[in-house]
């Protein structure tokens, strides 16, 4: 793949990338040589230089064993020897202590070597000092320091020697560490200023080759742009690249192209654009001399319609009269509605009332009935009692008085009683026909109250035709008014487009510069 044809952030990309991994590299031996200069060091401190210092301990150790030796050769009181006996204890434990840490701390053969040659030194001389202690204790002075200067001297003396050696032993191996970590630090000193010169030098290719890639096609461009500016839109531009750069050349390059096409179709339409402005002028003159004659007709049809919304005006007024009158009489009929329905309840009472006193002259009847058998008893009694009357002579004459008398009775009773029967026969008949007369009324009230229902409802009909012709009427007014608004807006609309038709006209004439100047203007553009 050409580098070229990469994105321009890819490029970026790799190239830090690359800068990167060598600084990572850089960073790397830097770390891992100063790792080994730190654990060299920490050896020096923490092994080489303690090492020294054990075995000046211990020589320190031997020095003191000496001289308390020679002492004790020396003293008579026994106080005194005592005392520098504990000494020598207390001195061989810290040399036996600090040997015991010596020898963890030697890691190598020749050290380890010196280490038992000193030790084994150690050992004779001590059993040649704890003889010179007895003998000095045991009050053999002289024997004791001829054993002293003959037996322990020499042996102290190679035991010096021996921790000398373990000494410069030390020191050798504490300047092995030291050199160690002084090349370490030359190696990585080498290796990095080496990587950093190979880095910087990278970095300054790979910026070398991403700036031209990128400064080079935008000169081009900016070569080219200048051109257009000129007005010259004949240049080509060479897309090599398909990065950012070159995408940009590609869409400068289309920009170019349709610049150019538009350029052309602006000079072909200018010359069309100053025609048909010519025209339009033309009729927009003509549109204004119709729009001047359309406002003359708008104005006369605007009276007219004035007219016919006065007379609707009347119209809707005279309707809504009749509206009133018509719901008065719907009220007057609802009030004989009510009375109708009144009468009709009288009627019933009324016939519901005779309807009882029928029935009470219908018990009149019974007990006129009743008193007929009593008086027809009566006067067969009285008869009876007169042909009894008659039979008993003189001694009856009395009775049968008594007993005419009441025979009498009972005829005028009888006769009574047909006369009270006869009257209520013709009070019943009467109160028959005044039933009959009550339902035939009953029965006309509640067809006249039907008849003034239906009247009713044809009135409230009558007033909701009515209503619905007055609200027609008032639409037709509103209608009217809306019209008659229409036609000013119409004619004041007309009015605005005659004026219109003056600035389009002028605007025509406008455009018709406009168009040359246009001409002009492309005419400068080479395509």
């Amino acid at each position: 793949m050409k580098m070229g044809n990469l994105r321009i952030g890819v490029r970026l990309g790799l190239g830090f990338a690359l800068v990167f991994a060598l600084m990572t590299v850089i960073i790397a031996i830097g770390v891992v040589q100063m790792r080994a200069i730190n654990d060299k060091l920490e050896r020096i401190v923490n092994v080489n230089n303690l090492q020294v210092d054990l075995a000046n301990d211990m020589m320190d150790s031997v020095h003191v064993v000496s001289r308390v030796i020679r002492s004790i050769t020396l003293l008579e009181d026994n106080a005194s020897r005592q005392q520098e006996l504990a000494r020598i204890e207390e001195t061989r434990k810290q040399y036996d202590q600090a040997e015991a840490e010596l020898e963890k701390l030697v890691s190598t053969d020749e050290g380890r070597a010196i280490l038992a040659k000193t030790s084994e030194y150690q050992e004779r001389t001590r059993e040649i000092n704890n003889k010179i202690v007895d003998l000095a204790v045991s009050g053999k002075q002289a024997e004791a320091t001829a054993a002293l200067m003959a037996e322990s001297d020499p042996e102290m003396q190679k035991w010096r020697d021996g921790l000398r050696e373990l000494e410069s032993y030390a020191d050798g191996r504490t300047k092995m560490r030291y050199d160690e970590a002084k090349e370490s630090y030359k190696k990585a000193f080498t290796q990095m200023l080496a990587t950093g010169g190979t880095a910087i030098l990278l970095g300054l290719l790979v910026a070398f080759f991403i700036t031209r890639g990128i400064t080079g096609p935008v000169a081009d461009l900016v070569r080219v742009a200048e051109v257009a500016a000129s007005g010259d839109l004949t240049s080509e531009i060479a897309v090599n690249s398909r990065d950012e750069i070159g995408n940009l050349a590609t869409a400068f390059k289309t920009m170019v192209n349709q610049m150019r096409e538009l350029v052309r179709h602006i000079a072909e339409k200018s010359a069309t654009v100053s025609a048909s402005a010519q025209q339009l002028n033309s009729s927009a003159q003509q549109t204004s001399a119709g729009a001047s004659e359309n406002a003359a007709t708008m104005t006369e049809i605007a009276g007219t319609v004035e007219q016919v919304s006065a007379n609707v005006q009347s119209i809707s007024e005279a309707s809504e009269a009749t509206e009133e009158h018509a719901g008065e009489g719907n009220r007057g009929i609802e009030g004989i509605t009510r009375q109708m329905q009144a009468i009709a309840v009288t009627t019933r009472d009324v016939s519901g009332a005779i309807d009882g006193l029928n029935g009470k002259t219908r018990e009149i009847n019974q007990i006129v009935e009743l008193i007929t058998g009593i008086a027809d008893q009566t006067n067969l009694l009285a008869l009876n009692a007169a042909i009894e009357a008659a039979r008993a002579g003189e001694q009856g004459r009395g009775f049968a008085v008594v007993a005419e008398e009441v025979r009498k009775l009972a005829e005028q009773s009888a006769s009574a009683t047909k006369e009270i029967s006869g009257l209520v026969s013709a009070i019943q008949l009467e109160s028959q026909r005044a039933v009959e007369n009550m339902s035939e009324g009953g029965r006309e009230v509640e067809a006249g109250t039907r008849v003034v229902q239906e009247v009713g409802q044809n009135f409230k009909k009558i007033i909701s035709a009515v209503q619905d012709l007055t609200s027609q009427i008032q639409e037709v007014a509103s209608g009217t008014e809306q019209m008659s608004a229409g036609v000013q807006n119409v004619a004041a609309s007309t009015e605005e487009q005659t004026a219109a038709m003056e600035e389009v006209s002028a605007s025509a004439d406008s455009l018709s510069v406009l168009a040359e100047e246009l001409s002009q203007l492309v005419g400068k553009f080479k395509v």
